[in-house]
């Protein structure tokens, strides 16, 4: 017996949820390019990426009378509660740090989402809002479901690339830097580089794939549900075909776009890891 024996939890911690994995949808790194649908390659930088559980795209409601057919699917949470949510760095794989902006957003679903998914609600409403008259999107009436970005007030005079000086006011972007990190492996007994996780790349191809590759952050939910967007602050286009940091990004979530090495099948275990709290 070790004198932590007797503080184990059993099974898990009842204050957190069990984690959510996160992933983008299938094909966002498809190399075919602008016009196939669902993929980011040689886009703009500044179309966010959306992160959501097993990858997949749509709301359930999608499409049903009153919603869009295009409505992203978010993560269900309890509103007010803790958030832990991991997301990567995948910077230490380049010289060039802190490309990816990570943006929460939250969504308040209403009582017509009860009604039909029986899933948690705080929009005490269900009736029809502004109509939405795109063309491949009909029919356009559509129920108030509204959403916010994680802000903060911005008194800075030289507030993040892509914010004017003047608004004051900004979406808060998490950006995973690298500086939290070892510089190198620490050594195991044989000599050799030890190792502190595994699973997640092949340290035969990536030296840094024995260090951490996740920074934590804890939010407080401030809707019934939570959306993650990741974007390229820098507004560069999306290419996951070269050796840069792109091509670890389709590594880590799609279908390594630039064959690193020889995997060849996506490992979908594998995304940004978020654990939810019990309301407060």
């Amino acid at each position: 017996m070790t004198e932590r024996e007797g503080s184990l939890p059993v099974l898990n911690d009842p204050q957190f949820g069990l984690t959510a994995i996160l992933r983008p949808y299938v094909g966002f790194d498809s190399q075919l390019g602008p016009g196939t649908p669902g993929a980011y390659q040689g886009l703009n930088g500044s179309i966010p990426i959306m992160f959501t559980e097993g990858g997949v795209a749509l709301d359930p409601s999608a499409g049903k009378p009153g919603y869009s057919k295009e409505l992203v699917k978010g993560l269900g949470v309890p509103f007010g509660a803790r958030i832990s949510v991991w997301l990567p760095i995948i910077g230490i794989f380049s010289e060039v740090a802190r490309t990816y902006a990570w943006l929460f957003i939250w969504r308040q679903r209403n009582v017509l989402d009860y009604r039909v998914q029986r899933i948690a609600f705080h929009y005490p409403k269900q009736g029809l809002g502004v109509p939405d008259t795109t063309p491949t999107d009909q029919p356009p009436e559509r129920i108030i479901l509204p959403a916010a970005a994680h802000s903060i007030i911005v008194n800075d005079l030289a507030p993040p690339v892509g914010f004017p000086a003047s608004s004051g006011i900004r979406p808060e972007l998490f950006i995973p830097g690298t500086l939290v990190q070892p510089s190198s492996s620490p050594l195991s007994l044989s000599g050799n580089s030890a190792v502190i996780q595994q699973g997640l790349l092949d340290p035969n191809v990536f030296n840094d794939a024995a260090m951490p590759i996740f920074q934590t952050v804890e939010v407080q939910a401030l809707g019934d549900e939570l959306l993650i967007a990741c974007t390229k602050p820098d507004a560069a286009s999306w290419d996951f075909t070269t050796l840069a940091q792109d091509a670890v990004f389709s590594l880590l979530f799609g279908s390594n776009a630039a064959a690193i090495g020889s995997l060849t099948t996506p490992f979908v275990d594998i995304g940004v890891y978020v654990n939810a709290g019990v309301a407060t």
